[in-house]
């Protein structure tokens, strides 16, 4: 049997926040009130950008979209939920994995999955416990572990969100070599 090329993806889909305030995130500037001024118009349509970019990813080589789709910097469920409604996606049978992590932000990782063509059988948030160069902890997002079963064969999928080099390269390399042992 001859398998149709298939294709996998990363996103990072850049602080897709939705325009509520929650209280226990650093995430007011996501607001419409915030220093982004980020209200429904705006968000509806990064969310149906996202999906139409989504399903281009691999139109080259592939017939369907991704059948994986590893998200970087998701706020919630809420976002996940709406972006699956999005005009482009609403039909296409995509599910995903997502657990709130740490982060002061808000921000997390996610897998989205074609349904049909993946079993799901396994998943978990591996925390990252990390210390910056004061012996504070730094509450990052975790790694997405995803365990499941395409074309009959098990595989292991890592989604993972490296701390950003924004404060410098040197001063977050110690951070990002620890998250990568892990």
């Amino acid at each position: 049997m001859t398998l149709s090329p298939i294709s996998i993806a990363f996103y990072n889909v850049e602080n897709l926040f939705d325009t509520e305030d929650s209280p226990h995130t650093l995430d007011r500037e996501f607001t419409p009130k915030g220093k982004k001024k980020w209200g429904p118009y705006r968000y509806q349509l990064k969310v149906e950008k996202l999906g139409k970019a989504i399903t281009r990813i691999g139109e080259d080589h592939s017939q369907l979209p991704p059948i994986f789709i590893g998200l970087a910097e998701v706020e919630n469920s809420t976002v996940l939920d709406d972006l699956l409604k999005s005009d482009a996606l609403q039909y296409l049978p995509y599910d995903y994995v997502h657990y709130d992590s740490p982060d002061e932000r808000g921000i997390d990782t996610a897998l989205l999955f074609n349904k049909d063509q993946f079993e799901l059988l396994e998943s978990k948030a591996i925390p990252i416990i990390v210390y910056d160069s004061n012996n504070v902890r730094d509450y990052t997002r975790d790694i997405l572990y995803v365990k499941g079963k395409l074309n009959d064969e098990i595989i292991h999928i890592y989604v993972n969100h490296w701390p950003s080099k924004r404060s410098g390269f040197d001063e977050t390399r110690k951070k990002r070599i620890e998250i990568a042992a892990i």
